[in-house]
């Protein structure tokens, strides 16, 4: 009991020290004043003094030479006088009219604190000696009609700064806006510092030349127009414009930190960048990305240093704009090439919308571009360093020689010209013109390029190296006329159709590692073309035919010519290795070998053309239509299997040679694994064909797993279309 009164006692005690030293501490001291009523501050009636135990008349009004000074509810007018103040509250209001000054003194503490209504009529609030005014949290700080600020001080608004008229901030006078509005039918002028650290800005604001705007808060910035001919720094703070807003960037745009522009309103705001302003973005220790929502016209130069500048507009783009190493410049809505300066700097752009380009543009080799939306324009484009395409091209693009393309998926509506290297995979690309390869295609596994008549003018001309890599699951398959050129190469392990007229006047080559495969299938091959088949060497030095299938092509009767060559007649080819043609319809014409070695076996018949390196014996040839596949009853290899056609509209056939009879598992997944059709056939030993109906599928590509008694699998791919 004796502890608890012990513990009450000092906690009263606490309590009473505290209520005491407050009201010390706020208590009046002898020669403050405040208000007695409304009236004109230099009526003494107006006013009351602390004489040290009450407040009495005063017999003076009071100046900076008195201590505190405090207006309450009640109006106070300040006219055809200059005064000097400090230490001034105002809880109720106080007029500024006709030749009036209030000169604010620089003491202790903040020298005016506004909580009411501070008006200047006609008057003038001049800061001496780094005064400092406080608009609080309840104030309202109206420069009405002809109202002025001079001096050197400190204006700092929490609440409501009104501006009916065309007001200046000279450049002595730093003006923080910590929250609140300054809002009016004026506007305002900052000759010095201002910043913004939150609330809104609801009337046109200029930054003078040598003036700085800093915009620094996590909290929400709400501008209207915007006219910099200074320099503004923008650091961390989302900034909304209204309706309409345009902010005009004649100086400098210091960008550091994570901050947003977004729009407000129907009408969408922009920035303009005019021919003397510079905005560059830069990276800090935490903040690194930045989002524009605005449109963008840049006329002068926009720098990206090491970090990410990302638009959601519109960016026209009439000057520079460089992006920097190990910077990221992206853009959602339109960017429009237009007829300035072209792209520079070693950095990554990307295009997640539309890029317009009405010049002759060349991206320059360090550069990483990477477009997954829509190329057009009246321009041309030249891509000189590496590059990613996922969309639409409706101007004529080039690849240069020192260009690489991570990935191609792009639907081509002008020229195409690929100097450099294009690695393709996974999707269709529609041509409408004329693709020109004088460089390298790479298709690696498990991908496929397809190319899709967009029009009767595609037509696909190859000059360089087309290669596929990863078996008969890798497949280029052209669906309009192709020409292979003197100086063209089909080469690799994997599957090339060509589902049009096919011209070969260069080489197709297989067998670059063991166990490779090249299939040729279910293509009209030209009347009148020569068809070169080479063998070239593995990557252990060693030249070997490793299965090439040149089969059910020429589809009709055919006169040209097919040739089957050793690349390099001092290698030796494996034995064991062959090389099979077969075709349904008749072939009449040539068939020759070129530097044929002399372990070479070459059987030719009506439909089919077997070379086999090694003896002739142990293998069947058949003329049998439906059976037209020729096997190696001792390995047991099963040599083909396919589906077509591929892609599809409505149902596929997978086409494929069991060694014997068996059972097989056929199951229809779709790329994230979900099983959307099993079936179970009986095979026959030599070639067989199951009918599937996939009309109802959605577009997309979707995978067959293929799996026989012995539990050997297949794994084949096709495309809903």
């Amino acid at each position: 009991m004796k502890s608890l009164l012990s513990k009450n006692s000092i906690t009263i005690f606490l309590l009473l020290f505290f209520i005491v030293n407050g009201n010390l501490l706020n208590a009046q001291a002898k020669g403050d004043y405040r208000t007695k009523k409304s009236g004109l501050w230099t009526d003494t009636s107006s006013w009351e003094t602390y004489n040290g135990s009450s407040w009495a008349s005063a017999t003076k009004f009071p100046t900076a030479a008195d201590k505190k000074i405090i207006i309450l509810a009640d109006t106070i007018t300040l006219q055809d006088t200059t005064l000097e103040i400090d230490q001034l509250t105002i809880n109720g209001s106080l007029y500024l009219k006709q030749n009036a000054a209030l000169n604010i003194k620089n003491g202790s503490g903040t020298d005016v604190v506004n909580n009411g209504y501070l008006k200047l009529i006609s008057g003038t609030l001049n800061f001496d000696s780094s005064a400092d005014i406080l608009n609080d949290i309840t104030g309202t700080l109206n420069f009405e009609t002809a109202g002025n600020l001079t001096g050197n001080g400190i204006l700092i608004n929490k609440d409501s700064l009104i501006i009916p008229v065309n007001i200046e901030f000279p450049a002595g006078v730093t003006f923080n806006q910590v929250a609140g509005i300054t809002n009016g039918k004026g506007s305002l002028s900052i000759k010095g510092i201002m910043n913004e650290k939150g609330g809104d800005v609801k009337l046109p604001l200029t930054i003078e030349k040598g003036a700085v705007l800093t915009m620094n808060n996590e909290e929400p910035i709400n501008m209207s127009d915007i006219t910099n001919n200074g320099t503004v720094n923008w650091d961390t703070s989302d900034v909304t414009f209204y309706s309409g807003v345009v902010f005009s960037n004649n100086g400098q745009l210091n960008i550091y930190g994570t901050g947003n522009f977004y729009n407000s309103g129907k009408v969408a705001a922009i920035l303009n960048n005019s021919t003397t302003g510079k905005i560059e973005k830069f990276a800090n220790v935490k903040y690194t990305n930045t989002y524009i929502a605005t449109n963008i016209n840049n006329y002068g130069s926009i720098i990206v240093h090491a970090s990410n500048f990302e638009t959601g507009g519109d960016f026209h783009n009439w000057h520079i704009l460089t992006i920097e190493e190990s910077s990221y410049f992206e853009t959602d809505g339109t960017f429009y090439a237009e007829s300035g300066e072209k792209l520079s700097g070693s950095g990554n752009f990307t295009s997640y919308g539309t890029i317009n380009i009405d010049y002759d543009d060349t991206l320059s080799r360090h550069m990483y571009f990477d477009c997954e939306g829509t190329l057009q324009g009246n321009g041309s484009l030249c891509v000189q360093g590496k590059a990613n395409f996922f969309g639409i091209c409706k101007i004529p693009l080039t690849i240069a020689s020192s260009s690489t393309i991570g990935d191609f998926y792009e639907d081509l509506f002008k020229p195409f010209i690929n100097n450099g290297t294009v690695k393709m995979g996974g999707d269709v690309c529609h041509v409408y013109d004329e693709c020109i390869n004088n460089g390298t295609i790479i298709i690696n596994y498990p991908d496929y390029a397809t190319f899709g008549k967009g029009a009767n003018s595609a037509k696909f001309i190859n000059n360089g190296l087309i290669k596929v890599t990863g078996g008969f699951f890798c497949t280029f398959f052209v669906d309009f006329p192709f020409t292979n050129s003197s100086t063209g190469i089909l080469e690799g392990i994997g599957t090339f159709r060509f589902g049009n007229t096919f011209i070969n006047e260069g080489s197709i080559i297989a067998g670059l590692k063991y166990q490779g495969q090249l299939g040729i299938f279910n293509n009209p091959f030209n009347d009148s073309s020569t068809t070169n088949i080479g063998i070239g060497k593995n990557k252990n030095g060693k030249t070997r035919a490793d299965n090439i299938f040149v089969y059910n092509n020429f589809n009709t009767q055919v006169a040209g010519t097919l040739n089957l060559y050793q690349i390099n007649n001092n290698e030796v080819i494996d034995t064991g290795d062959y090389i099979i043609v077969q075709n349904y319809s008749t072939f009449s014409g040539t068939f020759s070998t070129v530097n044929k070695p002399d372990n070479w076996s070459v059987v030719y018949t009506k439909y089919n053309i077997q070379v086999h390196v090694g003896p002739v014996s142990g293998f069947t040839l058949t003329k049998n239509k439906e059976d037209a596949l020729i096997k190696d009853q001792d390995s047991k290899t099963e040599l083909f299997y396919s589906v077509f056609p591929n892609p599809t509209q409505s149902k596929i056939i997978i086409q494929f040679n069991s060694a014997k009879s068996s059972n097989y598992n056929i199951q229809i997944s779709d790329v994230g694994g979900n099983i959307l059709q099993t079936k179970t056939v009986t095979a026959t030993a030599g070639l067989n064909k199951v009918d599937i109906d996939v009309h109802s599928y959605l577009p997309g590509n979707y995978i067959i797993n293929m799996i026989s008694d012995d539990k050997q699998k297949r794994i084949l791919k096709f495309i809903k279309q």
